[in-house]
Protein backbone atom coordinates (compact mmCIF):
# COMPACT_ATOMS: atom_id res chain seq x y z
CA UNK A 1 0.00 0.00 0.00
CA UNK A 2 3.09 2.77 0.80
CA UNK A 3 4.28 1.42 -2.34
CA UNK A 4 1.10 2.16 -4.06
CA UNK A 5 0.95 5.76 -2.35
CA UNK A 6 4.45 6.08 -3.01
CA UNK A 7 4.07 5.61 -6.97
CA UNK A 8 1.12 7.82 -7.04
CA UNK A 9 2.93 11.11 -5.34
CA UNK A 10 5.72 10.47 -7.56
CA UNK A 11 3.72 9.94 -10.69
CA UNK A 12 1.85 13.49 -9.15
CA UNK A 13 5.12 14.84 -9.00
CA UNK A 14 6.07 14.09 -12.50
CA UNK A 15 2.55 15.20 -13.88
CA UNK A 16 2.79 18.31 -12.04
CA UNK A 17 7.16 18.86 -13.52
CA UNK A 18 5.26 17.76 -16.88
CA UNK A 19 2.52 20.89 -16.39
CA UNK A 20 5.11 23.12 -15.35
CA UNK A 21 7.66 22.60 -18.30
CA UNK A 22 4.17 23.26 -20.59
CA UNK A 23 3.36 26.40 -18.72
CA UNK A 24 7.21 27.43 -19.34
CA UNK A 25 6.35 26.57 -23.19
CA UNK A 26 3.50 28.32 -23.37
CA UNK A 27 4.75 31.56 -21.44
CA UNK A 28 7.43 31.70 -24.15
CA UNK A 29 5.22 30.81 -27.00
CA UNK A 30 2.92 33.70 -25.65
CA UNK A 31 5.99 36.18 -25.44
CA UNK A 32 7.02 35.59 -28.48
CA UNK A 33 3.65 36.11 -30.14
CA UNK A 34 3.06 38.89 -28.27
CA UNK A 35 6.57 40.41 -29.38
CA UNK A 36 5.69 39.45 -33.07
CA UNK A 37 2.13 41.46 -33.23
CA UNK A 38 4.00 44.62 -31.38
CA UNK A 39 6.39 44.60 -34.47
CA UNK A 40 3.89 43.98 -37.16
CA UNK A 41 1.47 46.57 -34.96
CA UNK A 42 4.50 49.11 -34.92
CA UNK A 43 4.85 48.59 -39.12
CA UNK A 44 1.18 48.83 -39.40
CA UNK A 45 1.54 52.59 -37.75
CA UNK A 46 4.81 53.31 -39.71
CA UNK A 47 2.49 52.41 -43.27
CA UNK A 48 -0.69 54.55 -41.36
CA UNK A 49 1.95 57.19 -41.26
CA UNK A 50 3.33 57.11 -44.77
CA UNK A 51 0.06 56.99 -46.60
CA UNK A 52 -1.16 60.04 -44.17
CA UNK A 53 1.90 62.16 -45.28
CA UNK A 54 1.07 61.10 -49.18
CA UNK A 55 -1.99 61.73 -48.82
CA UNK A 56 -1.91 65.03 -47.69
CA UNK A 57 0.86 65.83 -50.19
CA UNK A 58 -1.62 65.00 -53.03
CA UNK A 59 -4.35 66.87 -51.36
CA UNK A 60 -1.90 69.75 -51.48
CA UNK A 61 -0.59 69.36 -54.94
CA UNK A 62 -4.32 69.16 -55.90
CA UNK A 63 -5.28 72.28 -54.16
CA UNK A 64 -2.52 74.05 -56.03
CA UNK A 65 -3.60 72.92 -59.43
CA UNK A 66 -6.83 73.94 -58.67
CA UNK A 67 -5.87 77.50 -57.69
CA UNK A 68 -3.41 77.66 -60.42
CA UNK A 69 -6.59 77.01 -62.44
CA UNK A 70 -8.62 79.57 -60.97
CA UNK A 71 -6.40 82.25 -61.60
CA UNK A 72 -5.75 80.96 -65.29
CA UNK A 73 -9.68 81.46 -65.80
CA UNK A 74 -9.78 84.55 -63.76
CA UNK A 75 -7.14 86.10 -66.22
CA UNK A 76 -8.82 85.12 -69.29
CA UNK A 77 -11.85 86.48 -67.93
CA UNK A 78 -10.33 90.18 -66.71
CA UNK A 79 -8.55 89.89 -70.70
CA UNK A 80 -12.05 89.24 -72.09
CA UNK A 81 -13.60 91.93 -70.27
CA UNK A 82 -11.00 94.39 -70.74
CA UNK A 83 -11.06 93.87 -74.80
CA UNK A 84 -14.98 94.26 -74.25
CA UNK A 85 -14.88 97.31 -72.57
CA UNK A 86 -12.23 99.05 -75.29
CA UNK A 87 -14.32 98.13 -78.12
CA UNK A 88 -17.38 99.42 -76.27
CA UNK A 89 -15.33 102.73 -75.72
CA UNK A 90 -13.83 103.02 -78.86
CA UNK A 91 -17.44 102.62 -79.54
CA UNK A 92 -18.85 105.20 -78.24
CA UNK A 93 -15.32 107.60 -78.97
CA UNK A 94 -16.40 107.21 -82.54
CA UNK A 95 -20.12 108.60 -82.16
CA UNK A 96 -19.45 110.95 -80.62
CA UNK A 97 -16.81 111.88 -82.61
CA UNK A 98 -19.50 111.51 -85.92
CA UNK A 99 -21.60 113.59 -83.89
CA UNK A 100 -19.43 116.88 -82.84
CA UNK A 101 -18.42 116.52 -86.20
CA UNK A 102 -21.96 117.23 -87.43
CA UNK A 103 -22.16 119.82 -84.98
CA UNK A 104 -19.08 121.53 -86.18
CA UNK A 105 -19.99 121.34 -89.62
CA UNK A 106 -23.55 121.65 -89.43
CA UNK A 107 -24.44 119.04 -91.68
CA UNK A 108 -25.12 115.45 -91.18
CA UNK A 109 -22.39 112.92 -92.21
CA UNK A 110 -22.12 109.32 -93.77
CA UNK A 111 -21.71 107.69 -90.50
CA UNK A 112 -20.45 103.99 -92.02
CA UNK A 113 -17.85 106.11 -94.07
CA UNK A 114 -16.68 108.39 -91.11
CA UNK A 115 -17.17 105.36 -89.06
CA UNK A 116 -14.48 103.28 -90.92
CA UNK A 117 -12.12 106.95 -91.42
CA UNK A 118 -12.56 107.21 -87.26
CA UNK A 119 -11.53 103.37 -85.99
CA UNK A 120 -8.53 103.59 -88.84
CA UNK A 121 -7.25 106.80 -87.26
CA UNK A 122 -7.49 105.27 -83.44
CA UNK A 123 -5.75 102.13 -84.95
CA UNK A 124 -3.14 103.85 -86.08
CA UNK A 125 -3.41 105.67 -82.78
CA UNK A 126 -0.97 104.80 -79.72
CA UNK A 127 -3.42 106.07 -77.46
CA UNK A 128 -6.30 103.88 -78.19
CA UNK A 129 -4.51 101.18 -79.61
CA UNK A 130 -5.49 97.57 -78.43
CA UNK A 131 -3.99 95.19 -77.00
Amino acid sequence: MLDERQAKIKESLEQAEQIKEEVARSDEQIKANLKTAHKEGQALIAQAAQIGERLTEEAKEKARQEAESLIAKAHAEIGRERDKAIDELRKEFVDIAILAAEKVINETLDREKHRKLIDEVLDDSTTFKQT
